[in-house]
Order: C-alpha cells, then structure tokens, then sequence
C-alpha cells in the first residue's frame, strides 16, 4: 500500500497550528528530553483511533484542543483528528486533493465530518481495504460463544507500526498491545486478512466445509447407531428363527442371518405366502430346552467358582487391612549381633556359634523386609476381585439369558394346554418375525451411504478450491522464508554480540515468536544478553516485516514504522537535558571511556545507516518508498551519504519543543 505520514500536529487554544512535516523514506525527529518526541507516535496512535488517551502529560497536553494526522494514500489525503479523549469520543475524518498547512485552523474540522469512534475505524478500515466483515470460520462455535469474531481492524495494523520507546530494546515484549491476549490472538489470526492470503470468500467456504464436516460426523454417528441396532436386530431374529423351530420341529429360512439381512426383500416376500407346517415327530423342543438348562447348570457352577474366589480375595484383603492397622503398634524384630564368642573355661573362640548367630540375623533381616511389603499386597487384590466382580456380572447376565429363554420354550407348553395350538403360536411368530424384517428396511430407507458420499464429494470440492485459490498455509511458509531471510541479511549489517554472530534469527507467523537459532536450540530474546541484542533483534524484525507489506501488492498494511528512542541502550534519553548533543558527555555520566563512547557512536551511526540503506532497497525492489520516522536524541551523525541534515529536515528540537511558541 502505497501510503506514508504527511503531517502530525496539534492546534492550540490560540487557535495556532503546530505541526511537523515529514516524507518518504527515513525522517528524523532529534532533540533533548522533555520536547515532544515521543508524543508524536502517541498522537499518530490516538488519532488512528486508538481507545487509550496516552499523550505525555505536560505542556501538549495542557494547550492543545486538537490532535490531527495526515496520510497522504495513492495521491491523496487522508485527514483524521480528535479532541482530547476527556471533551468528545468522536473522530474526524475526510479525504482531500489538497491541503495547505497554512491556512489550517480550528474551522477547518467541520463538526459534520465528526463520527463515532466506533463508525470510524470501520471507516477507516475501508480507506485501506478491509472489506471483510465475517471472519468467524465455524458458525457453531459463534453459536456457542453467542457472538462473531471482531472483525479485521485498522487498530490491528498498529502493531507492526509502532515500536514505542519502552518497546524497542525490550527483552520480554516485540510487539505493542500484546500484552493483551485478545489483541494479540486478533492481530496473529488477522494477518493473514491484512496481507491479501485470504478474503470474505474464503471464511464463508471454511464455514461451508465446517458444516459438511459436523453433519458428515453426525452421519457417521447415525450410521453406527443404525449398525448397532441391525445387531440387536439380528440377535431377536436368530432367537425367533429358532424358537420357530422348536414350535413346528421345521427350519423357517434355509439360510443364515447374515443372508437376511443381506437380502431383506427376498425373504419377506417368501413370508407373505408361507404356510406353516407342523413336524410333530420332531424332537428340538425336548433337546432345546435340555441343552440351554445344561448350559445354564454350567454357568452357575462357573459362578459359584469365581464367588469362592471373591470370598478368599476379600479375606484376603480384611487380614492386610487389620495387618496395616497393627503395624504402628509393631516394632522391627531386631536382634543384638555379637562380634565373637569365647569360653569361659578354656578361652577359645566358637567360629561355629558366630555363624549360626549371624545366619539368624540375616533372617530377621528378610522378615522385616518382607513385612514392611505386606500392606502393598493390598492394591493388587483390589485389583484382582474388581476383575472377578466384572467376570460374575458377565455370568449373571449370561445366565437371566438362558433362563429367559428356557421361559420363552415352556411357555409353548403351557400355551397348549390353554387350548392354543401349535399352529397359531407359530403364526404369531411369523408376524412377529415379519415384523423384525420389516424395521430392517425401515432402517436402511434413509440411504446414509449416499448421503456420506454426496457430503465427502462436497467436502473435497471445498478443500480443492481452498487450496487452489488460496492455500494459506503455503502462503504463511511462503511470507515465513522471505522475512527470515531479509531480518539476517539486515543482522549482518548490525552490532550484535559476537556469541550471535553469525545472527540466525526465525519469526513464527504462528506464534509471533522471535529467536536466535544456534545448533538447532532457540535462543529466545529474553537469553540473549544486553540491550543491542535485544535492540537489534526488534530492528531486524520490523525492517524485514515493512519489506514484506512493501513487496506484497495485495498487502494492507502501509509500509510506516515509527522507532522512538532507538540508541537508548548506549544514550540513554533520561539524563540528556543539553542544548546539544555530546556523546562524550553522555557516556561520562555512565562512566564510560572515550573509547567506549566512540564504539557506541559508531553503532549507533551505523543503525541509522542501516535504517536508510533499507528504505532504498526496498523502493528499488518493489517501487514503494517505506517510510521509518525515528523520534530519538542523537544528533550530528557523520552517516554514509553524509544527509543526516536532510534527514532530520528541520525537526531538531533542543532550543524549542513540539509546541512553539508556547502560548500563554
């Protein structure tokens, strides 16, 4: 995007405008402390929006009645101002062909050209590009949250813009507003939106292909269940084909279960003209009914084994228990060791009585050892009637089956003798039997199989056209790979410790992390030593993300970066309240040799070399201008190209501040 800060400035109660110009390119802004630097980025920061009013209390604060900013975007300007956050919640905005500075005053911010703060970011979001409005990628989990996913927001851009002073050298921070988890997770998932990868077509297929999946799912679900009832079904058939049996003494169906249940149709055809045929020299009744009790005489004798067990397990268990009780009140069996024995007659040593005497000491040894094993005995006979308990549940279950079932053939009998034939019981059964078919079809009319097919073909058609016009994974390995490799080349140009030359660094569009790579360990910022690693890292970082917005045309965030106070770790800022910039000074106060002070200017010097060398490169190399506004007190660099005068252009603030004069 094609865009650059023209003008920050305010207008005070006297109704005078203050302002400082700036261009393309490398601008600089240095003077002692206390003049206004860093306020300009928390102007630009308010006047873009954000919710916070973090202008420096102080002589800015106390005369000013509005803060503007001017973008110049694609040849035109893009005017955006604001009260002080206590006087009006509202933000101006309007696009202009042209504009003179000097003929801008307190009428000039028309009152209508005021919106909410709300309206206005959505607004603004429109003058850079964001037009997508539904991010959300499942609608079942808005559903459950109650609520859409915030949209993309200019507000979002901030983070790769602005490197405030408290920012740019810090060890455990890279990124401003992270500290925030939400605007951190917003800013990480919105990446992807800002550099063009993905737009409002893409969420509305993720949420299409999300849905496919969940009812592709609940098929599946479906499916098993029908699966598992197809098996219950078959139990209650096969019972009933041979209760059949046992009624008429002739088999129903040649054919097995699984043959039914392949063919329902068939056999419920051959139901329909059936007549029933009665064997009465057959004998199944009798042989059924003999061999299910058998069976069931069986499983009670198995029951009873493994309740023997249980008892012995439980006894078991009742003696540990009353055992651990007892132990507090036990003493070690200790026995008193003699060196040697001699008689008391003839004074001779017993060798013999000193080994009987030893080998009983070690056996006391072995029962103390083995007792103070006896209470972990307990775990594993829990274990043990747990598992019996389960085996018992199976045999009862087991047998209420059999019992049942011997109740079912009795009742044949007994039917008989109320005067209901043989015949009409099994015509009842064959109704019932009918009946079992028929839930069968019943079950398999909701044709899932196709249904999975359409749903799967669907779904591959989704994830075809997400990776063909989109493939955002790719993308992210892609933008990845060009940001490590511009963050190292910048690296080698730069002071870093000589523990990390030569600089690995790595960026994780997943994550946002930052680290050093040595002999494939991370070494995250927060390890790697002093304030130029950390400074340095930031610098390599940023540059390598404006290259990136520069050279990817699709991209929507503007190739602006402001650094304030960047050569902090070797001047600090807080002690420089002279009317010129002496290094020499500033490094006596930290007790530092000339010679250290001549290494820190020259690295110093060099990071602004760097800062200009990039923006240089990277116009030659995508044909737009990034712009980098360093807000910092080092002055009267000898730079490069010799230009640090142009750079500065002006906005060298140590005999006067921002504001000047200042009214009274």
């Amino acid at each position: 995007m094609n865009t650059f800060v023209k003008y920050i400035g305010v207008i005070d109660y006297k109704d005078k405008v203050h302002y400082v110009s700036f261009n393309r390119g490398l601008n600089i802004i240095t003077g002692k402390s206390s003049t206004g630097k860093s306020a300009i980025i928390e102007i630009f920061d308010y006047c873009l929006g954000s919710s916070d009013f973090t202008v420096p209390e102080g002589i800015i604060t106390n005369v000013s009645k509005l803060y503007f900013t001017v973008l110049e975007m694609n040849g035109t300007n893009l005017i955006v101002a604001r009260k002080p956050y206590r006087e009006d919640k509202k933000v101006y905005i309007r696009t202009t062909n042209e504009i003179d500075m000097e003929k801008i005053d307190s009428q000039y911010f028309n009152e209508n050209y005021f919106i909410k703060e709300k309206d206005f970011k959505l607004e603004l979001g429109h003058y850079f590009g964001i037009d997508i409005d539904d991010t959300d990628v499942d609608l079942q989990i808005r559903e459950n949250k109650g609520q859409k996913s915030p949209r993309p927001s200019v507000r979002n851009f901030m983070s790769f813009i602005l490197q405030h002073q408290n920012l740019v050298a810090n060890k455990h921070s890279i990124f401003y507003r992270f500290d925030e988890k939400e605007k951190r997770d917003q800013t990480i998932e919105q990446f992807k939106i800002f550099m063009g990868m993905v737009d409002q077509n893409y969420f509305i297929l993720m949420q299409n292909l999300n849905d496919h999946i969940r009812s592709l799912k609940s098929l599946e679900r479906q499916e098993e269940r029908l699966l598992n009832y197809e098996t219950i079904l078959k139990d209650k058939l096969k019972k009933n084909i041979n209760k059949y049996k046992v009624i008429t003494g002739k088999s129903l169906f040649g054919e097995s279960i699984e043959a039914i249940f392949i063919n329902p149709q068939k056999y419920l055809d051959l139901l329909y003209d059936f007549n029933v045929d009665i064997d009465y020299n057959d004998t199944t009744y009798s042989n059924t009914l003999n061999e299910l009790k058998q069976k069931r005489n069986e499983l009670v004798i198995e029951k009873r084994e493994l309740e023997n067990k249980e008892y012995k397990i439980d006894t078991s268990i009742e003696s540990i228990e009353k055992y651990k009780k007892d132990m507090n009140s036990l003493s070690k069996f200790n026995f008193e060791q003699h060196s040697e024995s001699i008689c008391p007659f003839c004074k001779s040593k017993n060798k013999d009585l000193q080994q009987t005497i030893n080998g009983l000491a070690d056996a006391f040894d072995w029962l103390n050892v083995e007792l103070e094993k006896t209470p972990y005995l307990l775990d594993s006979f829990v274990k043990d009637k747990d598992i019996i308990m389960k085996e018992i549940k199976e045999k009862d279950e087991y047998i209420d089956s059999i019992s049942k079932e011997i109740y079912e053939i009795e009742c044949v009998i007994n039917k008989l003798r109320k005067k209901e034939s043989l015949e009409k019981q099994a015509q009842k059964l064959l109704l019932k039997i009918e009946s079992m078919i028929e839930e069968v079809l019943s079950s398999r009319e909701n044709n899932i199989e196709n249904r999975k097919e359409k749903i799967k073909s669907e779904i591959t058609t989704i994830e075809n056209e997400l990776k063909n016009k989109y493939n955002v994974e790719s993308e992210i390995s892609k933008a990845e790979r060009k940001i490590n490799k511009y963050m190292n080349s910048i690296g080698k140009k730069l002071d870093f410790e000589t523990a990390y030359k030569p600089i690995d660094l790595k960026f994780s569009l997943d994550t946002f992390d930052l680290w050093h790579e040595k002999e494939n360990k991370k070494i995250f910022l927060r390890s790697m030593g002093s304030g130029a690693n950390w400074l340095y890292s930031h610098i390599c970082l940023f540059l390598a993300l404006q290259n990136y917005f520069s050279i990817n045309s699709k991209c929507m965030i503007p190739p602006i970066l402001f650094l304030d106070q960047p050569s902090q770790v070797y001047f600090p800022s807080a002690i420089d309240y002279s009317e010129s910039f002496d290094y020499k000074d500033l490094s006596n106060d930290l007790n530092k040799s000339n010679t250290e002070a001549d290494e820190d200017l020259h690295s110093v010097t060099n990071l602004f070399n760097v800062l200009e060398e990039h923006c240089i490169e990277t116009y030659k190399k995508s044909g737009i201008d990034p712009q980098i506004i360093v807000t910092d007190h080092a002055d009267n660099l000898n730079m490069k190209n010799n230009n640090f005068e142009e750079l500065v252009d002006g906005r060298r603030w140590r005999k006067r501040g921002f504001i000047y004069p200042i009214p009274e």
